[in-house]
């Protein structure tokens, strides 16, 4: 069986590294010839025919039963009824950082590939199994093993007991094999197989106010106290903690980097809340260094922040629903120094793509260094951000879960943005990512205390 490749993407959500196809034909070429075949052996197995150079005499290399050859789908991925195993594939890696190219049988069970090693030495072979699911592939299985390639062809099997399976992208002590498998969500922490005598895991329980004690939403009038960043005045009486030790509500993964000037993970930006049964009061308070841009269109191009809200908690990995909803708004009004607020005849608020439609009665209203003094040196004022939005509109109800999300925008030199940031959203790692406008089930879990 002799293998050539063709240069396809296997998915364009690994275009940085892309998994490549290659087609199969039958020939009776040489050993000389191949060269160091690798072939992924009988898929019952899981075996690898490995196959290296030598300057012995010509012999053919063909499989003993060329329909059974193939790397094979582990048993578990290729049995579950919530995999699709059209959306299933593997990337073989080598120690020296080659990646096997990787084709499909008919029935998507098994997967073939060749590729050149030298003979005599050792090599080390990685095998991971991805889904493609929601915007980025879903790691499922992974094993690595180590082989010494004489000048002669050998078979080694590799059980599927082998694979490491621990892979638990929500961290919620299920792995996302065993997630799929049970038809729940690997990337919601609050999704879990059914039986486990576990809550929704809540990120933060949003204080109660009396209407009386509402603030004023002016963008005016919040500050901390002398000695730490604690909210005084009229939004003392916020949640300003999250449930997990040490949140305390920083807006600070980094998630877009085109050229800014801040890091991940260090406090610039903050949110706080509170309710007060008919209306949710948020607070943002951003670190802009009284740098900002007001010339896109696009709101979430410009200095701003955006609002995701899951009304029910419902988790679907696409926008859709009727109570999935996220908006902009921007800082300033478009093309201006002033201030954005709800009461402006030029107010500046944008649905984005997807969302279902916004309800009336949002209040907001910004503040260009208005804001508490930072405890940087020389310390600046914050701008921030005051809004006003009703519950029932939002779809969410005093004591139920829903899913929230905060992030700020960061626009220097006009054009595109420089940097994203979110409270919850993953961090970029090597490049931007920016999931949360197609996928709310990633938002954070909140809800309202009684």
């Amino acid at each position: 069986m002799t293998l050539h490749t063709q240069t396809t993407s296997r998915s364009s959500s690994l275009a940085a590294n892309p998994v490549t196809m290659l087609t199969a034909e039958q020939s009776n070429r040489t050993r000389d010839k191949l060269c160091s075949r690798f072939l992924p052996g009988f898929a019952v197995s899981l075996m690898m025919l490995l196959s290296a150079c030598s300057e012995t005499a010509s012999e053919n290399i063909e499989s003993d039963n060329p329909s059974a050859a193939g790397l094979a789908v582990p048993t578990e991925i290729i049995n579950s009824r919530a995999i699709d195993l059209d959306q299933v594939f593997p990337q073989v890696t080598l120690s020296d950082g080659r990646v096997i190219d990787m084709t499909p049988n008919n029935d998507g069970t098994r997967y073939t590939g060749s590729i050149e090693i030298a003979a005599n030495t050792q090599v080390s072979i990685e095998i991971t199994w991805f889904e493609n699911f929601g915007t980025t592939p879903l790691t499922l299985a992974s094993l690595t093993q180590t082989y010494s390639i004489g000048n002669t062809a050998f078979s080694p099997t590799v059980g599927a007991s082998e694979y490491n399976k621990n892979f638990d992208d929500d961290n919620d002590g299920f792995n996302n094999l065993t997630e799929r498998n049970a038809e729940t969500n690997p990337r919601d922490r609050d999704s879990r197989p059914n039986g486990n005598g576990q809550e929704p895991r809540i990120d933060v329980e949003i204080a109660r106010i009396s209407p009386a004690d509402a603030p004023v939403i002016d963008g005016l009038g919040v500050a901390y106290t002398a000695t730490a960043p604690v909210l005084t005045g009229e939004w003392a009486a916020a949640t300003q903690n999250g449930t997990a030790a040490g949140d305390s509500l920083y807006i600070d993964n980094l998630m877009i980097d085109n050229g800014n000037t801040q890091v991940n993970s260090n406090p610039f930006h903050r949110w706080s809340a509170m309710h007060d049964g008919t209306f949710l009061y948020i607070l943002i308070v951003v670190d802009d260094l009284s740098v900002y841009q007001s010339d896109s269109e696009e709101a979430y191009q410009d200095d701003s922040i955006d609002i995701f809200i899951d009304g029910d908690n419902s988790d679907f990995t696409n926008y859709g629903d009727a109570d999935d909803r996220f908006f902009g708004i921007p800082l300033l009004e478009l093309n201006t120094t002033i201030p954005n607020r709800s009461d402006s005849a030029n107010a500046r608020l944008q649905s984005g793509f997807g969302s279902a439609p916004l309800p009336e009665g949002i209040e907001f209203a910004t503040g260009l260094a208005t804001g508490p003094l930072s405890f940087e040196s020389p310390p600046e004022r914050h701008d921030v951000y005051e809004i006003k939005l009703p519950l029932a509109g939002f779809g969410i109800t005093p004591g139920s879960p829903f899913g929230l999300e905060f992030q700020v925008n960061d626009d220097d030199d006009g054009g595109e943005r420089d940097a994203a940031w979110g409270w919850v959203h993953p961090t970029r790692v090597n490049e931007n990512i920016d999931q949360s406008w197609q996928d709310p089930s990633i938002l954070g879990t909140a809800i309202l205390t009684n």
